[in-house]
């Protein structure tokens, strides 16, 4: 099993900068420009997200340049260069994990679902599907939520068993946002999803 970091790093990045500009958390706007910008930036530069070196929060753009600098990138000059490098180091360590996931069980992987918080992010989407070359599915974002309520649920008697609330079918609107290896990174919008 590999644990990685995820959102979690993007969250105390962003966390920092609002800090440094005098407030107290990050606007959703804060996000929203970032991602538009790391979606124009032309650094390329990654770093192993799962680096314990990562795992505090503080000074963590500091630490981040270093990780950058230790695989031999240049450090991201711009805040948009930082979320590029994070989001980008995201995709290619969930590829690269999935690729070994692959390789120990023996089977092909079709495709890949990105739930919680990362479902929201077009730009992590789009480049996790380039990264591994499989189709993305994103959402849903209430994930953990809703395997909550279905363990409650079977808890209660409600359900028969996990396998009966794996069958349960959730309606989530529109459906989930698919992203294709293709055009993924062409075709993203550099936004967060809605949020409601």
């Amino acid at each position: 099993m590999k644990n990685l970091s995820g959102m979690w790093l993007l969250q105390q990045t962003l966390r920092e900068w609002a800090e440094a500009d005098g407030s107290s958390a990050a606007p959703i706007e804060m996000l929203t420009d970032l991602l538009a910008a790391a979606a124009d930036s032309h650094y390329r530069g990654r770093f192993d997200p799962a680096d314990p070196s990562l795992q505090a929060p503080d000074g963590l753009t500091a630490r981040i340049a270093a990780a950058c600098t230790a695989t031999g990138s240049a450090p991201p000059t711009s805040r948009g260069d930082f979320v590029r490098a994070i989001v980008d180091s995201l995709a290619a360590a969930y590829a690269d994990t999935l690729r070994v996931a692959a390789d120990l069980s023996r089977r092909r992987l079709e495709r890949i679902r990105i739930v919680g918080g990362g479902a929201r992010n077009d730009l992590l989407c789009a480049l996790t599907a380039e990264r591994s070359g499989l189709p993305v599915i994103a959402g849903p974002v209430e994930a953990s939520v809703r395997g909550v309520l279905l363990q409650v649920a079977v808890a209660a008697g409600d359900l028969t068993d996990a396998a009966s609330a794996r069958g349960i079918v959730v309606d989530d609107g529109d459906g989930p946002a698919r992203f294709h290896p293709a055009a993924a990174v062409a075709t993203a919008t550099p936004t967060i999803g809605d949020p409601s």
